[in-house]
């Protein structure tokens, strides 16, 4: 440009080039930030224009009138157990003070110490994510004993429940009626009374006339106690979900890269020009590098953020000490006839050395933490995948199971290879077109043999034939269509009732409309709104939900796992009638969560340890006063005495 080059004008331009070169960096990256402000500005202003704010997004029932005064502290058991990754012991204590004979005490209240005794590390059980490696029942009394550490004895206890049996414990009652307070006071009096709670336990009592109350009182004694019963289940720890680790490859181990590719180019620019003045500085510069490398090799996310700050900024102040040490090295090793504009130029570069090199080892020490979201990413991809959907080789014929016969022959089953089996040989058949109940203690093995059906978790030996066709030769396709189930934990996805009864949109609304008035209850008919995992609805209309789905697929063969366990008796008593009705003609495997449910089955299996322990009619196992299954139904039976 015809302009002298002259010492001042380079370093002036240095500094201006220095002073633009991290906002030029940093725009592209601005401008991509000042964009996605910009659509999450608008989604929140499109949120706060609605008319209101919807009570499944906060998660809780505005108020519209009226007041609530509560004095004290609350504490709440819900319905649908919440458990947190960690140990049982965690979850129980949930941060309080350990105090040994109260813990043990709320143990013993709470029927936790067989299942603790049973467990391989007992209270030091590592839960896995939501309670997983847990069963429904063992996940509901560890979050009552959390609440029960408090004990119960003085405080105000407010029981929601259908189970009449536990009313006559009540020192009042409050009967409900679509949102209102319908009836109050005394079981005694309400029962009098008349009205739909007398209804609600005449409903109970037809169905404990099932039971033959004073035979099965006869087979009652002290030493019936039941058998311990194994809960050998998987005790693996919560991985970090991979949409995390991807997430973190694909933006802060990205990020690092580039940093740390930028600062080596700037690294290896500065080092070229200062070694055209003292190249003998690097003998300081190079063992200080690796030193400093080698002080912040462990993970510095992985200290709490106040100490890592700390240690960071002593760092720096220890290579400041350094970094004027090799400037002061620097300007006496430099050669007295060295052209003034190099000298200047090495010196305003080894200036940026010194926080150069504080960079490159603070972005090294992060990019070790972030690659291990690589190394779980590989792990992840290295699991085996499921079998396939459809094989075609072996593809059963569109109408099979045509009569719904299962057949288990020595079925062994494990949730991993160095796990306890769960199912310890189990043989046996449950006849086609036939109803048959497994019974057995939390843990006994029930729903790990209906994963099993399923193929959710796959045997470790024997097999199962389902009309003469053994489940592993197909494909997880032509298996599971060919089932319905009404699951312990209902699942409903976010929509409208007719996406949840008809996802794949296969029937009519006249043929949905069929299904009775549970599904009409709600305000907007089939198109009622249902939030993200059907938290707006209770869990016992989700089960009718799901009792809505299986009537319309209409299988062959139908499980039931506790599927009336969050519904009154009233409601139970509706459910069996309909199943009756509708599956008179198919394979029904029930796990039962009230005896009642599984009197009226062609058969019993009791499981005990992953066993078969008992399997017979319910009249024969109840006309042997020995029987487990006898002395369960006579426990039942007493218990239940109190509200007839």
């Amino acid at each position: 440009m015809g302009i002298p080059l002259e010492s001042g004008k380079i370093l002036s331009a240095l500094a201006t080039f220095r002073i633009l070169q991290d906002p030029i960096y940093s725009l592209p990256g601005l401008i991509s930030m000042i964009v996605q402000t910009k659509v999450s500005l608008d989604r929140v202003a499109s949120f706060l224009s609605l008319d209101e704010l919807q009570p499944d997004v906060v998660e809780k029932l505005p108020k519209l009138s009226g007041t609530v005064r509560v004095s004290g502290t609350k504490a709440y058991v819900a319905q649908s157990p919440w458990i947190r990754g960690g140990t049982i012991e965690e979850n129980i204590l949930f941060c309080k003070e350990m105090d040994r004979e109260r813990y043990n005490r709320v143990l013993g209240a709470c029927s936790l110490k067989k299942d603790l005794e049973i467990l391989a590390f007992g209270d030091q059980t590592i839960i896995g994510e939501r309670g997983i490696n847990l069963s429904g029942g063992q996940k509901q009394r560890v979050q009552i004993a959390r609440v029960y550490l408090g004990l119960l004895d003085s405080k105000t206890v407010v029981y929601v429940t259908h189970q009449v049996e536990f009313l006559p414990a009540a020192d009042i009652i409050l009967v409900m009626r679509d949102g209102k307070i319908n009836q109050i006071g005394k079981y005694g009096d309400i029962l009098k009374s008349g009205s739909d709670f007398k209804k609600l336990v005449g409903a109970h009592e037809e169905a404990m006339s099932a039971i033959g109350s004073t035979e099965v009182r006869k087979s009652a004694s002290p030493e019936g106690s039941r058998d311990a019963y194994a809960n050998k289940l998987p005790e693996e720890q919560g991985s970090q979900d991979a949409s995390t680790d991807q997430s973190t490859v694909d933006l802060d181990l990205a990020y690092l890269v580039g940093q740390f590719a930028f600062a080596i180019i700037q690294l290896l620019g500065i080092i070229g020009v200062v070694s055209q003045v003292a190249w003998q500085v690097f003998f300081i510069f190079i063992p200080v590098l690796a030193i400093c490398i080698w002080l912040e090799k462990s993970c510095v996310t992985q200290h709490c953020l106040f100490c890592s700050n700390i240690t960071y900024r002593q760092d720096e102040n220890w290579l400041d000490y350094v970094g004027c040490t090799k400037l002061q090295y620097l300007d006496l090793s430099t050669k007295r006839n060295s052209d003034p504009s190099i000298a200047g130029l090495a010196v305003t570069y080894g200036l940026s050395l010194n926080a150069l090199q504080s960079w490159i080892v603070w972005t090294l020490s992060n990019m070790e933490t972030k690659i291990i979201s690589v190394e779980r990413i590989l792990q992840y991809s290295s699991i085996p995948s499921e079998p396939p959907l459809v094989v075609e080789s072996n593809r059963p014929q569109s109408h099979w199971p045509t009569h719904g016969e299962v057949s288990i022959q020595n079925l062994q089953v494990r949730y991993a290879p160095h796990m306890p089996l769960v199912l310890r040989g189990l043989t046996c058949t449950f006849f086609g077109e036939k109803k048959t109940g497994i019974v057995g203690r939390t843990g006994s093995g029930k729903s790990t043999l209906i994963q099993t059906l399923f193929r959710i978790v796959e045997p470790t030996g024997g097999q199962i034939l389902i009309d003469g066709i053994n489940i592993l030769s197909i494909g997880l396709h032509d298996l599971r269509s060919r089932l319905s189930i009404i699951p312990q934990e209902p699942t409903m996805f976010e929509g409208t009732v007719r996406s949840n009864l008809d996802p794949l949109e296969e029937y009519t609304d006249e043929q949905i409309w069929e299904l009775g008035d549970k599904v009409r209850e709600k305000q907007g008919k089939l198109d009622s709104s249902v939030s993200e995992n059907g938290e707006n609805w209770s869990v016992g209309q989700r089960q009718l939900v799901c009792l809505g789905r299986v009537l319309l697929k209409k299988s062959k063969i139908l499980v039931l796992d506790e599927a009336t366990a969050s519904v009154d008796t009233a409601t139970d008593n509706l459910i069996q009638q309909t199943l009756k009705q509708h599956f008179s003609n198919s394979t029904v495997i029930t796990i039962a969560h009230r005896i009642t449910s599984v009197l009226d089955s062609t058969m019993v299996l009791i499981l005990d340890n992953g066993r078969l322990k008992e399997y017979d009619s319910p009249d024969k196992l109840l006309e042997d006063k020995s029987s487990f299954f006898a002395k369960l139904v006579a426990e039942y039976s007493m218990r239940s005495s109190s509200s007839r």
